[in-house]
């Protein structure tokens, strides 16, 4: 599982309310509201699904499969699917390469078991599959035939790789990788202490850049493409970029003589804001800027003729706005922003033809794919129940369409869509074990919120449910912002946490809060300088919604999330009193210690309007907008999560509010596990999180 989000990876009175209970309304949502009320009325009427077989439990989410990465074979005909099994004797996450027949469903093993395998990518002429994966300390690029056989490794850079792409002839990838320090030879006698600029906490080393090669597919000797004091972004976008990449940082034209490639002016992540979209010559070395921003550029893709390149821009020039996918000629200029009307954020992109892109955004508590160009209106596909995992697209001038999806009551398998007008067609069952328990039922939630705006809210029912109860409601909130919670089985944060959660008895309801996706723009940048009062008073009009449908058990609400989910969490609980328990995993408590120590650290400012030292009021604002300000207001018996080595969200923000609950007699646990990243990256750890979370519940709930 990867997180990407955090409090600045931007990443009381209830307003008055209409509860509205749909299964499938975001590509519906002009229907009249006399038949959204319809609806709602028979909902909650609505039986689980009837199944002998018990409810999801860990011990059944530990034969949970995910399918992180795929790609369409050239001609379409084929689907090379990375496939992801929990190890839990190694304690590891194996991974291995699936081949899949679109036409007969037939699937063979390609690629023995290997880890942190994350692109994957046909040779032009179909014949191999070039990936990348773990080999001792760094990622390299390895090659497989097709049809099966020996690996070999392709690439031996001693930092590793990042990203690669195949040059149309097939005779070579190119590849980005960092720079060596400068001073390489003194840090290895010792001589390693550096200069800080915008980094982490627990920096150890100045950045270098990331710059690209070229590897020919024999194996002989790579050659140096770029070099400078700039970089390629990094594998991890850190905010304001967008946490789903929708382009890759570097791309071939058709006829293998440029690459377009997005530009950073520094390999600071501070300095990402900076991005820009450049073509390089191969050949000379030349590089020219393709459009004109300055700013705000995360990647790009030439069409299948050429003439052509889709990018990746912010809406507006505001960092905190959607992400537009932009249309440009690929001899240069701003182009046309292909989905501002659609008024989506785009999680992907891909060209299906010379002038179209099929474009992945949430809308609402939905994942969908929509077709965007630069010479006619944008559309919204139909996939009925099917909702895409961002960041798995892949669709080519085959005109097919492939990704990973998921749907109410089916975990994570592999799609194909022989067109734009066919439905989605499922190619595997790698979850069947899961699909066979007896499943939650899944609704969507809407309501009118503060400050005018449309929101909704994902309900998960208790396996079994009776309309005839009351049931305790756990809050489950994702984390972003700019996120979404979606309708379907796999969340986008914790694949079967919600079901888990339901099936000890309890309402999961997931609301979406202005910042995230999927309600529009104006409610993704309504965030800005409102990072907590705003998302709060949206998440309990929710609650109010959920409460109108007369199944919960008011007395028992629990309150949880993780990343920016945690800090909703800890700002709930110190602004409301009506929680039982709460969990908050590696939640950001303190903005002004964030501004400092984060990976992310001083691009804070572009939310709050600057930075805490500029003056008084701004620090005041950054103190105001942070949970621990408030923490002596909490009475709910709370749970802390962290990693020790968490730079997203410092371990930090935990101390400081552990110990302000603490000193103020609130019950706390505080749960640290001594690993980096902003959630442990192994089976094992990610099981217990699993556990700890629902028995916290479990022990303040049913008292």
């Amino acid at each position: 599982m990867c997180h990407l989000d955090a409090f600045g990876s931007f990443n009381h009175r209830r307003a008055e309310m209409s509860a509205h209970e749909v299964d499938d309304m975001p590509s519906q949502r002009s229907i009249v509201p006399f038949l959204l009320a319809l609806l709602s009325c028979f909902a909650v009427q609505f039986p689980s699904q009837v199944s002998a077989s018990p409810p999801i439990d860990l011990p059944v989410l530990r034969t949970y499969v995910e399918v992180p990465a795929l790609a369409l074979s050239p001609d379409g005909s084929k689907i090379a699917a990375v496939v992801e099994v929990q190890n839990f004797t190694t304690d590891k996450y194996d991974e291995h390469i699936d081949v899949i027949d679109c036409a007969t469903k037939a699937k063979q093993t390609v690629a023995p078991v290997m880890h942190q395998v994350t692109d994957i990518a046909w040779s032009p002429r179909g014949d191999s599959i070039a990936f990348l994966a773990a080999k001792g300390e760094t990622i390299e690029a390895f090659v497989v035939p097709a049809a099966g056989g020996d690996v070999r490794q392709l690439t031996h850079a001693p930092r590793g790789v990042d990203q690669f792409a195949w040059r149309p002839d097939g005779t070579a990838i190119a590849y980005d990788t960092p720079d060596a320090p400068p001073n390489e030879k003194e840090i290895a006698a010792n001589l390693d202490a550096f200069e800080v600029g915008d980094q982490d906490y627990m920096a150890e080393a100045k950045p270098t850049p990331n710059h690209i090669w070229l590897q020919p597919a024999d194996g002989s000797e790579p050659r140096r493409l770029t070099e400078g004091t700039w970089s390629l972004p990094r594998g991890e976008l850190i905010f304001p970029l967008p946490e789903v990449a929708p382009m890759p940082f570097f791309a071939w034209s058709p006829d293998g003589k440029s690459i377009v490639f997005a530009r950073a002016p520094s390999p600071y992540n501070s300095d990402a804001v900076g991005t820009v979209t450049d073509v390089l010559d191969v050949d000379s070395g030349a590089i020219r800027q393709l459009t004109s921003h300055q700013r705000l550029e995360a990647g790009a893709l030439y069409s299948p003729d050429g003439a052509r390149v889709a990018y990746a821009y912010a809406r507006a020039d505001d960092p905190l706005a959607q992400t537009l996918m932009m249309i440009a000629p690929s001899g240069g200029g701003d182009g046309v922003a292909s989905t501002l009307s659609l008024d989506i954020d785009a999680l992907g992109a891909r060209w299906i033809g010379p002038r179209q892109l099929v474009v992945n955004a949430f809308r609402q508590t939905r994942s969908r794919l929509f077709v965007a160009s630069d010479d006619g209106p944008p559309s919204q596909l139909e996939l009925g129940p099917v909702d895409p995992v961002p960041g798995t697209l892949d669709a080519n001038a085959s005109g097919r369409i492939a990704f990973a999806g998921s749907e109410p009551y089916s975990a994570t398998e592999v799609y194909c869509m022989a067109s734009t007008s066919s439905q989605p067609q499922r190619l595997t069952d790698y979850n069947a074990q899961i699909d066979a328990r007896a499943q939650s039922d899944v609704k969507t939630i809407t309501w009118n919120g503060p400050n005018g705006f449309a929101e909704s809210g994902v309900l998960f029912y208790p396996p079994g449910y009776d309309a005839k109860k009351k049931y305790p409601l756990v809050l489950q909130i994702h984390g972003g912002p700019t996120e979404a919670s979606i309708a379907s089985w796999r969340d986008t944060d914790w694949p079967g946490l919600p079901q888990l959660i339901a099936a000890h008895g309890y309402l999961v309801f997931s609301p979406n809060y202005r910042g995230g996706d999927g309600e529009g723009n104006a409610y993704q940048v309504a965030i800005f300088n409102d990072a907590g009062d705003g998302p709060g008073r949206d998440v309990m009009a929710g609650i109010a919604a959920v409460e109108k449908l007369g199944i919960v058990d008011q007395r028992h609400i629990g309150v949880s999330g993780w990343s920016y989910g945690g800090f909703m969490t800890e700002w709930l609980i110190t602004h409301y009193g009506v929680w039982k328990a709460a969990m908050a995993g590696a939640p950001p408590a303190d903005a002004f210690v964030d501004y400092s120590t984060s990976d992310y650290n001083v691009l804070g400012r572009l939310y709050f309007g600057g930075s805490p030292y500029e003056s008084a009021a701004l620090l005041q604002a950054y103190r105001d907008q942070s949970p621990l300000t408030n923490v002596a207001r909490v009475s709910a018996p709370t749970l802390l999560i962290h990693d020790s080595g968490d730079v997203r969200v410092p371990v930090i923000h935990s101390y400081e509010f552990f110990h302000g609950l603490k000193d103020h007699r609130v019950p706390v646990s505080f749960v640290v596990y001594p690993v980096s990243g902003h959630y442990p990256d192994d089976p094992v750890r990610s099981e217990d999180i699993y556990r700890r979370w629902v028995d916290w519940m479990d022990a303040h709930l049913n008292t």
